[in-house]
């Protein structure tokens, strides 16, 4: 019998959600929804999520993946 390797995973913070999105640009969240469908945003669909790569956010906000992670860092958490 061989064993059957485990798909690969992302790590917690490779992707955003469009709420962490909105959270993150001071967007609304529907601007945040808006940008996402309309693709100024590029996105991954799974299912009925949006997936959004921490580097499209960078990218947006015109800042590096490092700054990105500090403004992660710093914003509160959700109770």
């Amino acid at each position: 019998m061989t064993a059957v390797a485990a798909p690969p995973t992302l790590s917690p913070t490779a992707t955003c959600t469009v709420d962490e999105l909105a959270r993150l640009t001071g967007l609304s969240c529907d601007s945040a929804s808006h940008a996402v469908r309309s693709g100024v945003i590029p996105t991954a669909r799974l299912g009925r999520r949006w997936l959004v790569p921490r580097a499209r956010i960078a990218e947006f906000l015109h800042i590096t993946e490092e700054q990105l992670d500090r403004r992660i860092a710093a914003l509160p958490r959700e109770s």
